[in-house]
C-alpha cells in the first residue's frame, strides 16, 4: 500500500542509551556482556533515467524510489508523449540491489489521457543485474505487456544527490506534455493544508501537501485529493516528486509521480518551471 506520510529515510538508529565511539557502538548490559548495534536495512533511494525496451518499441524511462521500498517511473516515447508507467514495492537493498529476487509490483498503468494513466494489471519485476546502485537492470511483466516484457536500464541521475528545499521548487510550472489536465501547477507554501495549486479549475488538487524528505537530497514526499471533470480519477493520491536542474544547480523543472490510493491509476506531471 501506498505510504502517504512524509517520508523520512532513517540512516542510523541509537537506542536510549548512550552509543558507542569508535569501538564499534555497541550497546552493554547486565553482566557486562556486549551486544553488537542492531543492523538497519538503508533501501535504495534515489533517481534513475534509461530505456525500456519491448519486442515492439522503445521508450525513456525516468524512475525514483522513496528509499523505503516503493519506486515509481514513467515512460515515454521519443517525443515525449507519455505512454506508460509503474509502481513497484519491494525496492530494497536486500532483493534489488543484490540482483538475485524479484521485486512485486502494484501496479502497471497506461496513459489514458490528461498526465492521468489507467491500471492494466499487477506486475512482475525480474531483477538481471544490480549489484551497483548506480545501474539497474531488470525486466517488466505486466498487464497487456505480459506476452511482451519490457528490459529496463538505467543509470543514476546524480542530480538526486543535490540538497533542495521546498524554498527552492515554490513557483510556477508548465507541462512539457500537450493536453496534461494541470497544464500548469504552482507549488506555494501560502497554505500549508493545500500546497500544490493547479492552473485548470476543472481538475484540482483540493488538499495537498509537499514535503521535504531529506535536506541533503532532491527528493519530496507528495499526497493530494484530486477533485474536477478534467480528472480521470478523483481521490487521494500520492507519491513523490524531484526537481529538475541545469547546469548551475538551479531548479527548472518539476516532476512529480503520484499513484491512487485505491491503486487503480497514476498521474504524472514533468514541467518546466516559468
Amino acid at each position: 500500500m501506498t505510504r502517504f506520510a512524509p517520508l523520512f529515510p532513517v540512516f542510523l538508529l541509537c537506542g536510549l542509551t548512550a552509543c558507542g565511539g569508535g569501538g564499534g557502538g555497541g550497546v552493554s548490559i547486565g553482566g557486562g556482556v556486549i551486544l553488537p548495534p542492531p543492523s538497519v536495512q538503508v533501501n535504495p533511494a534515489g533517481i534513475w533515467q534509461g530505456k525500456a525496451v519491448s519486442a515492439s518499441n522503445e521508450l525513456n524511462i525516468d524512475m525514483v524510489a522513496d528509499g523505503l521500498g516503493s519506486a515509481y517511473a514513467v515512460m515515454n516515447a521519443a517525443d515525449g508523449t507519455p505512454a506508460e508507467a509503474l509502481y513497484m514495492t519491494g525496492f530494497s537493498a536486500t532483493n534489488f540491489v543484490a540482483g538475485n529476487l524479484n521485486i512485486s509490483g502494484n501496479g502497471y498503468y497506461r496513459h489514458v489521457s490528461g498526465g492521468f494513466y489507467q491500471s492494466v494489471g499487477s506486475s512482475a519485476v525480474t531483477v538481471q543485474s544490480g549489484n551497483s546502485q548506480k545501474t539497474l537492470q531488470f525486466q517488466v511483466a505486466a498487464g497487456l505487456n505480459g506476452s511482451n516484457p519490457r528490459r529496463v536500464t538505467v543509470g543514476y541521475n546524480n542530480q538526486f544527490d543535490s540538497a533542495v528545499s521546498i524554498a527552492n521548487v515554490l513557483g510556477s510550472y508548465t507541462s512539457k506534455q500537450a493536453g496534461n489536465a494541470m497544464n500548469t501547477l504552482t507549488v506555494s507554501n501560502a497554505n500549508p493544508n493545500s500546497m500544490l495549486i493547479s492552473g485548470n479549475p476543472a481538475c484540482v488538487f483540493s488538499d495537498s501537501r509537499f514535503t521535504l524528505v531529506d535536506s541533503r537530497k532532491n527528493l519530496f514526499s507528495v499526497v493530494g485529493i484530486l477533485k474536477g471533470t478534467d480528472c480521470a480519477f478523483t481521490g487521494t493520491a500520492g507519491g513523490v516528486a524531484y526537481a529538475t536542474l541545469n547546469e548551475n544547480g538551479q531548479v527548472n523543472g518539476l516532476n512529480m509521480l503520484l499513484q491512487a490510493l485505491t491503486g487503480s491509476g497514476m498521474f504524472v506531471f514533468q514541467g518546466s518551471k516559468n
